[in-house]
């Protein structure tokens, strides 16, 4: 299988009408805390561009939300500990290795402070 262009997927997921679209959207304003995590590289989907939308309308009503971000991280996000899963369905991704960790290191650490704050 030759790799899927960019974004090929997720821009047919949003071919649909507009309230489908709107019923499909999470209400991102009403969780008290948030964190987005975004490799800028992301060849899957706009994630980058998808976490500054979230944080938009979140501070429309007032909440603040914390991003995590990386230029040279992909869409694979590599937590401490985790493994790097190599299945799915053939595309690009995006990232190296190390810029995906580096990313899931920043992103563990934004989650621990969230959690010694008791998730407020």
């Amino acid at each position: 299988h030759d790799a899927l262009p960019i974004w090929s997927m997720y821009l047919r997921s949003r071919q649909t009408d507009p309230a489908t679209l709107a019923a499909a959207t999470i209400p991102v304003e009403r969780i008290p805390s948030v964190i987005t995590v975004a490799g800028q590289d992301d060849q899957v989907w706009p994630s980058d561009l998808h976490a500054e939308n979230i944080r938009s309308r979140r501070a429309a009503h007032g909440l603040e939300t914390t991003a995590v971000t990386d230029k040279q991280a992909g869409h694979r996000t590599v937590l401490p500990g985790e493994s790097v899963v190599s299945g799915g369905a053939p595309m690009r991704r995006g990232g190296t290795e190390t810029a995906d960790r580096r990313l899931g290191q920043l992103a563990w650490a934004e989650m621990l402070v969230l959690l010694a704050a008791g998730g407020q």
